[in-house]
């Protein structure tokens, strides 16, 4: 019996040893993985500030970045922009599929190319609803739209129509700069409208842009478009290296001209053999699932075409050419 006691003491002591070790030696790998970590952070991974010209022109008007004031609000937006990584890649990767065509009309208006950078700044680039209801990759609130020759009905919203809505954009800021002769002042009337800013105008005493005292939004408007450009002229500078390949292709399709009631769009698209999905993705100004066309008017819809419709996953060669500036 007593050899029996003395041996299950014995086998407790070793098991109670066996744990101490196995602990110490989990508690100390974890301590030098812990210690790896934190060296392979201080290493590998750093948080910067980033350098900013002294000067530099937005639709052709100087910004003098040398003004502590002016530097502030802009390197504000600047931190904020390149530091929400995510959805700076998404609307970099979505710039073939809209940023040509809009600079293609800015030419074609003889407007300063920079005014692009407003539809990134406006809705990344995505046609979005915003919650004051604007509505677009131009953001356009209904009245202005409407007012621009824009239909906005139960069944079709025109400032969801990429193409239709940069004209009108493009129309509405041309009146703006007519209107104030600056293009800071023409731009924050974009985004506040334009009889806030003449209001303001008038209660300050001035028509420069950056001594205005005007509401958050509309304050930071200028300064997010001055940093988008700095960004996007130079983004190996700030950090991001997209392999050009990475970039979403334009939408492939056919378009048909229909001027008759379409009364179900999924059947339609059924019968078309179509993705429903893909059918809405590429006509998001069709906003419910029909298309009542009493007045017989001429619509251009987009059939999505999937055959030779893909996206590259890897370069073709051992030179990755990357985006340098957009």
């Amino acid at each position: 019996m007593k050899k029996i006691k003395k041996l299950q003491i014995n086998r407790f002591i070793i098991i109670l040893l066996i744990v101490c070790f196995t602990s110490l030696f989990i508690f100390s790998n974890k301590s030098n993985k812990d210690e790896y970590d934190y060296k392979y952070l201080q290493d590998k991974y750093k948080i910067v500030t980033f350098t900013l010209p002294d000067t530099i022109y937005f639709a052709g008007q100087l910004v003098d970045l040398t003004n502590p004031y002016i530097r502030e609000r802009v390197e504000t937006e600047l931190y904020s922009i390149t530091y929400f990584h995510s959805l700076l890649i998404k609307t970099i990767k979505q710039t073939d599929r809209y940023l040509p065509y809009i600079e293609k009309e800015l030419k074609n208006n003889k407007l300063p190319i920079d005014l692009k950078y407003i539809a990134v700044i406006e809705s990344n680039l995505v046609p979005t609803t915003s919650p004051a209801g604007a509505k677009g990759i131009w953001q356009f609130m209904k009245g202005t739209a409407i007012k621009y020759g824009l239909e906005v009905s139960d069944d079709v919203d025109e400032r969801l129509h990429f193409e239709k809505s940069t004209i009108a954009a493009l129309s509405y800021l041309k009146d703006l700069y007519n209107m104030f002769g600056d293009w800071f002042l023409a731009i924050a009337a974009y985004n506040s409208g334009e009889n806030y800013i003449k209001i303001k105008i008038n209660e300050q005493y001035t028509n420069n842009f950056w001594d205005l005292v005007i509401n958050s939004e509309t304050a930071r408007y200028i300064s997010r478009a001055i940093a988008t450009k700095i960004i996007y002229q130079s983004l190996k500078n700030f950090g991001f290296y997209i392999p050009t390949y990475e970039i979403y292709p334009k939408y492939k399709y056919e378009e048909i001209v229909i001027d008759s009631t379409i009364n179900n769009l999924p059947l339609f698209c059924h019968q078309m053999n179509v993705s429903y999905y893909n059918f809405k993705k590429i006509n998001p100004w069709l906003i419910s699932d029909k298309l009542v066309n009493k007045g017989n008017k001429k619509y251009t819809i987009r059939i999505p075409v999937l055959e030779g419709y893909k996206i590259s996953t890897s370069s073709n060669n051992d030179s990755v050419e990357l985006i340098e500036r957009i």
